[in-house]
């Protein structure tokens, strides 16, 4: 694989050179690969130089025909008596037609092998291309440096690999073999021209050099276009990504519209180029035709000066040059279209390549530097500086110096953004330090492998990463030869064991994409458990328990330290309680090291990081019990502690229960959903509603997609019109050729008038065939532009008002739905676009045939016409064989795009897991059956296509055979019989040329199928519903008597029976263990889930009867995990908000949240952008941003789930102080595992296996000594 890899500035300066070359589209073929294109070229040359060589035999029977039309065969005398024509016997005629027929069978059969050979080895070679360039691609970006990442949107990459390649894909395949057939065609053709009239020929090719240059810029202008519109397009899907993966956020905030619109913005910029795409195509038809017709005209002008000036030339050799010139003519022109779609191609693979071949400055793929196998794990920062690549003015990092020696464990600590999670990216060699050096055992770590590097760290991130398989999948990655048993110990190890053991499927369990089947602090320690089961030599801790609770917390706290054991740690933690124990502690301010020294120094130096201790310090105060509550204050319902205290007791009552372990039975026996590390099956065992719903449609029919384009009926309109001319245009050409053939069995004057005035005709004929083209490609290109559009934004709306289950189905995940963003909506676009206009002008023509056909022919017309259903059977049979396999082959290529999807979404763990290759094999893996089955499918589509290329052939033998028959009974006149048999073979040849675009027809049938069933699903909570109740809310609310478990685990009830009251304008607390059902409670509030049974009402209106936007307006949110958009930090701080914000009630809320000062210390301020889920930002910035966020609303009800969770101590103090200023006048529902942040609530209430247990004030629960008083003694630092 290093020859994929040379150095970063030859290969781009490589991918410089050869951009628009031809054969960067065949970079990746091998040996077997070259013999199958050259085989398959071979093939396609003999296929094009049939065509023409059949004008030899056509025009010797054209003189055949032309002697019997001047010979009466019932008196033996002459119609049309000429001195320079021999007339021809019955006898002679026959026998000379049967020799002639003979030879059209037998170019047929040659036909028929060739084109069959020829697609078959071009389409082979193209999917084993096209496998290659997936496999490659993934793998090259998996491999690509995070400073690379942190300049590109995973969502762009996800258009790339799904719209870039599949464009690739149709310019590799039967298109380039399309490409020579008529390049043979083009050769042969003019070569028999030149070959049987020199003088004739020249002639005919007058016109080529404009139409070579009209080529040549027309391709040149394609390949731009095309290549501006991948960027494009690129940029939208990254929007789309981003907006679906950040659903919760985005239906929290309303901010539906608001991601519709930034889709749609870019989406315009795409569509406005397609028109001038689409324009570009018309114009080139328009040439093309104009120049083809005006060929013809002077071809039949000049071919009767010449028998007027040589009465001795046959006229057939006339019809021999014409019909040869006319098929490399034609040929040329039918190389457009093939050339458009490898222009497209073209641009597509310039950036696939230059992506591929770029190597990385740290390469991680790479076998070079120390491979140690033991260290002892000694680390020096050495005078270390920093700036991120994004911000090279701002240093993160200034002259850092610290020493760890072996098995010491230190901790850093500081404010947000000081500097402290790039300390781990850097040891990580996530990143180069700018200057200064970074030493293991005394070797600078850039000398190391960076795989073996990484191999002896442990990483536990602030932001647990989980994937979405199973739990023991999961930790597995940890260390990929565990044994069951090992992951078990290290579960239990970072207390996960429990439960783990307690879900469904236990370790078998999936965990959702991104782990959104489970908790933070359940994510958070199945994410310690993948640290510890690989053993590292070095430990980084990065917040490692921010997310779990007091209990928890003390448990893996204790089991960290004995991990930590022999071994280097670094943690970094705002949450001191977790590294007072620690041999050293660094506190960090501007990326310079302010102080340091141990728990008991640093407290005895009474200075940053004592009053850091202090602000976290919780008051416990030795008060009473109390016996009466504050009746004003929330608090739960009559019972509710008796719910906790019965809990057992409930599941015996509770109906709902049974209900749900029937539907745990019968789908955990459907739960089949393959994992990453198998073979995938064939199909998704377990199917929720809305899969149930689309997979039962099948296909769409064209006038479903012809519906969703009535806004723009103008230009099917005038589209149908331009087909409708133009399909008149063969049939006309027909009946004016055979009446050149008429002229041609005159003489003298008469000959060459009769001859002027339908090359004339001819000439009309072409305009009006280019000038109706044009209007058709472009009106139906427009058209489809527009569907691919409207489709796009319709589709990414109706995704956004869905309830939240259906993203936590496996089959609905952030790559799945991005890959049909990206390949099926601009598959339907072929069903009105410029391929749909090419069909319908062939239909138009068919059906123009057939009637003149009858009308002069009809005993002929009879015979002939037989073999057309023939060829229509064979195209419906290919395009139902194109539509099966696509279906099969887009639902596992959406497996595998999930698995790219969350490997670069989440490409830091991935690459500080060294898992790059174990991500490669997962997608390699569902990458063969789609290949496999598409290998088996280019066999098939090469027979149809053979038999719909060959059979003209043989409607050629029929045709004459029975024609001559016909004429020589007296049946039929000689011109009669060409006038139905032009008929019949100019539109068949139109014919054949439209079948190259069914299969396209039949994908877009099927992408249609998908995109509809999509766009049509109901959802079950509408998050953009404009009915309801909009009362003006006091912030109450109450939950009475709730049941619920999440849709994606029927089996596991989080609540059975819960009830809580919140009083308007007064402070809940809600505290308790990970998985205990906290955050379970907001999202019942928020209406992201409805209860299974229970009741939900804010003012005693209930939730179900209410807007549902009106509710989510009135509420601030603050998540675990905040998510911010790439949009500037002004655009993240108003999100969702349509009425226009003042700044400076953006500056209020910013100065809250303690924000401000640090947006106006960057360069662009608040119009600086945040990056891809806020990566510009350190995790307490994002924090911050999110809080100020939710402040800025002005909310009626404020909900901050771990609000202040990634903030340092003294970002927290002031943050705290911010959000309690924003508490008044509003009702607050807190969750915390930092009980200092929750003591000053009105009321709280302590959660346990999803019922409540304790409920009072923070003095009245002390006083108590249960639950609540021990994880407070816990959680205090100082002694008493």
């Amino acid at each position: 694989m290093e020859s994929l890899k040379p150095d970063a500035q030859t290969s781009r300066k490589s991918a410089a050179r050869s951009q628009g070359m031809l054969a960067d589209l065949f970079h990746f073929a091998d040996s077997w690969d070259y013999a199958l294109m050259f085989f398959g070229t071979i093939f396609a040359v003999i296929h094009g130089a049939g065509w023409p060589t059949l004008s030899i035999i056509t025009g010797r029977m054209t003189d055949t025909f032309i002697r019997a039309q001047i010979t009466d065969f019932t008196s033996n005398m002459s119609w049309n008596i000429s001195s320079t024509l021999h007339q021809i016997s019955v006898v002679e005629f026959i026998k000379t037609v049967k020799a002639y027929t003979f030879f059209y069978v037998l170019i047929g059969l040659l036909m028929f092998v060739s084109s069959y050979a020829q697609i078959a080895c071009w389409s082979s070679a193209c999917e084993r291309q096209v496998h290659r360039i997936r496999k490659q691609f993934f793998r090259s970006v998996l491999y690509m440096e995070i400073a690379w990442y942190d300049q590109s949107r995973s969502g762009a990459l996800t258009s790339q690999l799904n719209d870039n390649i599949e464009r690739i894909r149709e310019g590799i395949g039967d298109k380039v073999s399309l490409l020579f057939q008529y390049t043979a065609a083009f050769v042969s053709g003019f070569a028999i021209g030149f070959f049987y009239s020199w003088k004739l020929s020249l002639v005919m090719m007058s016109l080529s050099p404009l139409l070579a240059l009209s080529s040549a810029w027309f391709t040149a202008a394609l390949s731009y276009m095309s290549r501006r519109e991948q960027k494009l397009f690129a940029k939208a899907s990254a929007v789309a990504e981003e907006a679906i993966s950040s659903v919760r956020t985005v239906l929290a905030f309303n901010g539906q519209k608001q991601e519709v619109s930034r889709y749609k913005k870019v989406l315009e910029e795409t569509r406005r180029l397609g028109y001038r795409k689409n324009l570009v195509i018309g114009f080139g038809f328009l040439i093309t035709f104009v120049s083809s017709f005006s060929t013809y005209a002077l071809a039949f002008w000049y071919g009767s000066k010449l028998i007027d000036q040589e009465p001795s030339l046959p006229r057939g050799t006339v019809f021999t040059v014409f019909f040869a010139i006319m098929a490399g003519s034609m040929a040329f022109g039918s190389a457009a279209p093939h050339l458009t779609t490898m222009a497209i191609a073209r641009g597509s693979a310039t950036s696939i390549i230059a992506l591929i071949n770029t190597r990385p400055t740290i390469d991680s793929s790479s076998e070079l530097g120390l491979h140690p196998s033991h260290i002892r794990a000694n680390i020096k920062f050495h005078s270390v500086r920093f700036a991120y690549s994004l911000r090279p003015e701002v240093q993160v990092l200034q002259s850092l110096s610290f020493d760890v020696v072996a098995g010491q464990r230190i901790a850093i600590v500081g404010a947000s953004g000081s500097g402290k999670s790039t300390i781990i990216s850097l040891l990580l060699r996530f990143y180069d330090c700018t200057n200064g050096a970074i030493y293991i055992d005394g070797f600078n770590i850039r000398n190391f492998n960076v795989r073996v590097l990484r191999s002896m760290i442990g990483v536990v991130s602030q932001e647990p990463v989980l994937f979405d398989g199973t739990v023991e999948e999961n930790i597995r990655l940890g260390k990929l030869d565990a044994t069951l048993e090992e992951i078990k110990d290290a579960a239990a190890l970072a207390n996960a064991f429990d439960f783990v053991s307690a879900l469904p499927q236990g370790f078998s369990t999936r965990v959702g994409e991104r782990g959104v089947q489970l908790s933070g602090g359940q994510k958070q320690r199945i994410a310690i458990a993948r640290a510890l089961i690989r053993n590292p030599k070095i430990l980084l801790l990065d917040e490692a328990t921010s997310a779990l609770d007091t209990e928890s917390e003390g448990v893996v706290q204790e089991a960290l330290h004995q991990a930590q054991q022999n071994r280097t740690t670094i943690a970094i933690a705002h949450r001191l309680s977790s590294i007072k124990d620690y041999d050293k502690i660094y506190v960090l301010k501007n990326g310079v090291i302010y102080e340091q020294g141990s728990h008991e120094e640093l407290m005895q130096q009474r200075a940053v990081y004592y009053n850091m201790v202090l602000a976290q310090q919780i008051e416990e105060s030795a008060a009473k019990p109390s016996n009466q509550s504050d009746s004003s204050c929330g608090s739960p319902a009559q019972g509710d502690l008796q719910v906790g205290e019965k809990f057992h007791d409930a599941k015996r009552s509770c109906s709902r229960e049974k209900m749900l372990r029937k539907r745990a039975a019968k789908s955990e026996k459907g739960i089949a959903m393959p994992t990453y590390g198998t073979e995938p099956a064939g199909k998704s065992g377990y199917l929720g509603e809305h899969e149930a719903a689309e997979q039962g449609v099948q296909s769409s029919s064209f006038w479903s997609v012809v519906r969703e384009s009535k806004d723009n009926w103008h230009c099917l309109l005038f589209g149908s019109i331009g087909c409708l001319l133009s399909g008149s245009v063969m049939p006309a050409f027909a009946l004016f050729f055979s009446q050149v053939f008429y002229a041609y069995s005159e003489q003298g004057s008469k000959m060459m008038d009769d001859a002027v005035t339908w090359s004339l005709m001819l000439f009309l004929l072409g305009f009006v065939q280019g000038f109706s083209t044009l209007l058709a490609a472009f009106c139906f290109g427009k058209a489809g532009e527009d569907l691919t559009f409207l489709l796009r934004g319709k589709l990414l709306e109706n995704l956004l008002r869905q309830e939240v289950s259906y993203f936590d189905h496996p089959d609905h995940s952030t790559g799945q739905i991005c890959t049909r963003l990206a390949t099926d909506v601009p598959n339907i676009r072929a069903a009105v676009g410029y391929r749909a206009a090419t069909v319908a002008t062939s239909a138009v023509s068919l059906v123009s045939a057939v009637v003149i056909a009858f009308v002069f022919g009809w005993k002929l017309a009879l015979v002939v016409i037989i073999l057309v259903p023939i060829m229509i059977l064979s195209s419906y049979l290919d395009m139902k064989i194109k539509m099966r396999s696509q279906r099969r082959d887009d639902r596992l290529l959406e497996k595998a795009g999930k698995i790219f999807t969350e490997a670069v979404q989440n490409i830091r763990c991935v690459q500080a897991l060294c898992r790059e290759e174990q991500f490669h094999s997962w997608y390699c893996n569902y990458l063969v059956v789609p290949f496999k089955a598409s290998v088996r499918q280019a066999q098939f589509y090469a027979l149809s296509f053979g038999f719909s290329q060959s059979v003209i052939f043989f409607m050629y033998a029929v045709a004459f055979r029975y024609g001559g028959y016909l004429v020589s009974v007296g049946d039929m006149k000689p011109l009669d019989v060409y006038r139905v048999f032009f008929a019949l073979t100019f539109c068949g040849m139109s014919m054949g040329q439209a079948c190259c675009f069914i299969p396209d027809l039949a994908k877009a049938r099927v992408s249609a199928a998908t995109v509809f069933s999509m766009m049509q699903t109901e959802p079950k909570i509408d998050s953009c519903s404009t009915t309801g109740l909009r009362p003006a809310l006091t912030g109450k609310a109450k939950l009475n008597g709730i049941h619920f478990a999440y849709p994606a685990r029927p089996d596991v009830p989080i609540f059975r029976g819960l009830n809580l009251n919140v009083h308007a304008n007064k402070t809940v607390a809600i505290v308790g263990p990970s998985g205990c059902g906290k955050s379970t409670i907001i999202s019942l509030l928020q209406r992201f889930y409805d209860p299974n049974r229970g009741r939900i009402t804010y003012d005693d209106h209930s939730l179900r009867s209410l807007n549902l936007p009106h509710v989510r307006k009135s509420i601030g949110l603050v998540c675990q995990e905040p998510v911010l958009f790439n949009v500037s930090l002004r655009q993240n701080i108003v999100y969702g908000l349509e009425e226009r914000v003042p700044h400076a009630k953006v500056v209020e809320a910013a100065r809250l949240a303690n924000i401000h000062e640090f947006i106006l210390s960057l360069p662009l301020g608040y119009n600086t952008l945040a990056g891809e889920r806020g990566l510009n930002l350190s995790g307490g910035q994002k924090q911050r941003i999110a809080i100020a966020r939710a402040l800025v609303r002005d909310p009626k009800i404020l909900m901050l789930d771990e609000a202040t969770s990634a903030l340092d101590t003294e970002s927290e103090a002031v943050v705290q102080d911010a959000i309690e200023k924003a508490q008044m006048g509003r009702t607050s529902i807190l969750i915390a595992h930092r009980l200092s942040t929750v003591q000053n609530a009105h009321w709280i209430v302590v959660v346990k296996e999803g019922a409540i247990v304790e409920a009072g004030t923070h003095s009245q629960l002390v006083g108590k000594g249960g639950l609540y008083c021990n994880m407070i003694r816990m959680q205090n630092l100082l002694e008493y």
